[in-house]
C-alpha cells in the first residue's frame, strides 16, 4: 500500500512539472499572439505612387430659413384683417459648384490622408408687386420704418468655401462591404449678404411718411474651424459596381460679423445701423448616397473611379442676420436659422 501511494504521488508531480515546462516553452503565449484585424481595402497598384486626385462637380441648391422680405395683404394697406395673405419667398435655383481633392495611401497600417476643398456660390432673387387693391407688409425694417409698399425686390448672395483634412483607413467588414472611418479638421468661410428694396413705402409708425424707396442692407460673414469625423461605406455588387453611403459631422468654433443698415431715398425715415459679432460652437453634418464604378488601367498601374449621387449638408444657426432682428424694435428675426445645400454630386477619382 505504501508503494502504491508513492507511485501515485510521483505520477501527479511529474505531470504537473511537465505541464509547467510546456507552458514556459509554448510559442503562443499571450504576449506573442498576433491579433486579428480587418483586411485593408485600399486600391493596390503595381509600381504606383499610392497617390490619388479627385474632382467633383456639384449641382446644388441652397436653402435658408428666415429670408422672407414681405407678407402680401390683398385687403389693403393694413396689418389686419389679412384673410389670404402669404409670405414671399426667394426663387432658389440650382447652381454649379465643385470640390477638388488630393490624397496619399501609406504602407503604415494602410492609412490614407486626403485634403479637399469645396466651393459653392449662389445668388437668389425676388421681384414682386402687391396684389390689386392690396399691399406688401415690409419685414426687414425696424418697427420705426416698417410699413406697406407697392413692390419689393430682394437679392441674397451666398459664398461657401470649405477645407477638409482627413485621416482614415478603408477595410473589409465582410467580403463585399468596405468601411472607412476617418477623423480630421474642417475650416469654413461662409459669407452672406441680403439686400431688400421696398418701393413706394408708406410707413405705419412715423406719421404715415412716404418713401419712394426704402433699403434694408444686411451682411453676415463668418469663419469656422473644428474637428470632423465620420465614415464612408462601399457595398460592392461586382464587376466594379458599388453602392456608397458616406456620413460626416463637425463641431466648429464659429465667429460672425453681422451688419444691418436701413436708409431711404428722401431721408425722411430714421437711419438705422447696428452690428454684432457673436461666436459660438456650431455643428454641421453631411450625407451622400449613390452609385459608383471603377476599374484598373494599363495593367493595374492606374485606377479610375466614377461615382454619382445625392448629397446634403446642413449648418446649424448660420443665418445670424435673422438672429440680429430678434431684439426689441425689429420686426424680422426669431433666432438663427439653419443653412442647407443639397443636390447632385458627380466625382471622378484617379489613382496612380
Amino acid at each position: 500500500m505504501k508503494h502504491f501511494i508513492l507511485i501515485i504521488a510521483g505520477l501527479v508531480f511529474g505531470s504537473e512539472l511537465n505541464a509547467s515546462e510546456n507552458i514556459d516553452n509554448c510559442p503562443n503565449k499571450h504576449s506573442e499572439m498576433i491579433g486579428g484585424y480587418n483586411a485593408p481595402a485600399r486600391i493596390q497598384l503595381k509600381n504606383g505612387y499610392n497617390t490619388f486626385l479627385t474632382f467633383t462637380f456639384l449641382y446644388m441648391q441652397a436653402l435658408e430659413n428666415g429670408l422672407s422680405p414681405a407678407i402680401s395683404n390683398p385687403s389693403g394697406a393694413q396689418y389686419y384683417p389679412n384673410a389670404s395673405g402669404s409670405y414671399l419667398n426667394l426663387s432658389r435655383k440650382y447652381k454649379p459648384g465643385f470640390r477638388i481633392g488630393i490624397g496619399h495611401s501609406f504602407d503604415h497600417d494602410d492609412w490614407d490622408v486626403c485634403a479637399k476643398y469645396t466651393r459653392f456660390y449662389q445668388t437668389s432673387r425676388l421681384n414682386s408687386t402687391a396684389p390689386a387693391g392690396g399691399s406688401l407688409i415690409s419685414l426687414w425694417l425696424s418697427t420705426q420704418n416698417q410699413g406697406f409698399s407697392n413692390s419689393v425686390s430682394s437679392r441674397w448672395n451666398l459664398s461657401m468655401d470649405i477645407l477638409d483634412l482627413e485621416l482614415g483607413r478603408a477595410a473589409f467588414s465582410s467580403p463585399k462591404l468596405v468601411f472607412r472611418p476617418f477623423f480630421g479638421i474642417r475650416a469654413m468661410w461662409i459669407d452672406q449678404d441680403y439686400l431688400v428694396n421696398y418701393y413706394d413705402l408708406l410707413s405705419s409708425k412715423v406719421g404715415g411718411v412716404f418713401s419712394s424707396k426704402a433699403i434694408s442692407n444686411n451682411v453676415c460673414d463668418s469663419w469656422s474651424v473644428g474637428p470632423r469625423f465620420g465614415f464612408d461605406t462601399e457595398w460592392r455588387l461586382g464587376k466594379g459596381v458599388r453602392l456608397f453611403g458616406d456620413f460626416g459631422a463637425s463641431l466648429a468654433y464659429s465667429n460672425f460679423d453681422v451688419f444691418h443698415k436701413e436708409t431711404n431715398s428722401e431721408n425722411t425715415l430714421p437711419s438705422i445701423q447696428i452690428k454684432s459679432d457673436p461666436s459660438n460652437l456650431r455643428p454641421n453634418v453631411g450625407l451622400s448616397l449613390g452609385l459608383g464604378w471603377g476599374d484598373f488601367l494599363k495593367k493595374e498601374r492606374y485606377h479610375l473611379d466614377f461615382s454619382a449621387g445625392y448629397e446634403i449638408q446642413t449648418f446649424w444657426n448660420q443665418n445670424e442676420m435673422n438672429n440680429l432682428g430678434r431684439f426689441a424694435g425689429f420686426t424680422f428675426g426669431g433666432g438663427g436659422a439653419n443653412l442647407s445645400i443639397h443636390g447632385l454630386g458627380m466625382r471622378l477619382k484617379f489613382e496612380f
